[in-house]
């Protein structure tokens, strides 16, 4: 999942800085692009707060775009959030070893997850055993997490990128001896 935030307001107050203060404006808004990627890395794990194995996501920086922003992506490896995010298509299921049956518990699903909601909630098995030489699968909904992301939180991630530039410019200029909020040494 790439997100394209909104940072033009960072982005501005970067190229100031910099021009002031060398790289520090890129620093600030390096910072402040984590700490938005870190946000949204926060919302994609209440989707599986519940499950049984862990599910690790992690945050890639693959550079600056075309606007001279920097961009994150954020990914996993696990195939059943990535299954469930994208759904599947109806499909037969075979067991492994042939000769012997297809054995799981059936009537009484709930899924412990649901589409565009980021929280994860305690699902229910099945209420009986059911042995079959095959299934078919009528398929699983997509549940569009890195979609609805995007469109939920850049907003959210936004904002919170400009309020930890602000804090990362205040943090430079204190370093330094310059006081940021008046524009004078201290």
């Amino acid at each position: 999942m790439e997100y394209d935030i909104d940072l033009s307001q960072v982005r501005e107050l970067s190229a100031r800085l910099s021009m002031m203060a060398g790289n520090a404006g890129d620093e600030a808004q390096h910072e402040a692009t984590m700490q938005a990627a870190e946000y949204i890395k926060r919302q994609l794990e209440k989707t599986v707060t519940t499950w049984k194995h862990q599910v690790d996501f992690e945050i890639y920086e693959p550079g600056r775009t075309r606007r001279g922003e920097f961009a994150f992506a954020i990914s996993t490896e696990d195939d059943v959030w990535n299954m469930l995010d994208q759904g599947t298509k109806p499909h037969k299921i075979e067991p492994k070893n042939e000769g012997y049956p297809l054995r799981f518990m059936a009537g009484g699903f709930r899924a412990k997850t649901r589409a565009r909601v980021f929280g994860s909630y305690n699902g229910a098995g099945g209420r009986e055993q059911v042995r079959a030489m095959f299934v078919k699968h009528p398929g699983t909904a997509a549940r569009d997490w890195s979609g609805t992301s995007v469109r939920l939180f850049a907003d959210d991630a936004a904002r919170l990128a400009l309020k930890y530039f602000n804090q990362a410019i205040d943090k430079i200029f204190s370093a330094s001896g310059w006081s940021s909020r008046r524009g004078s040494l201290r």
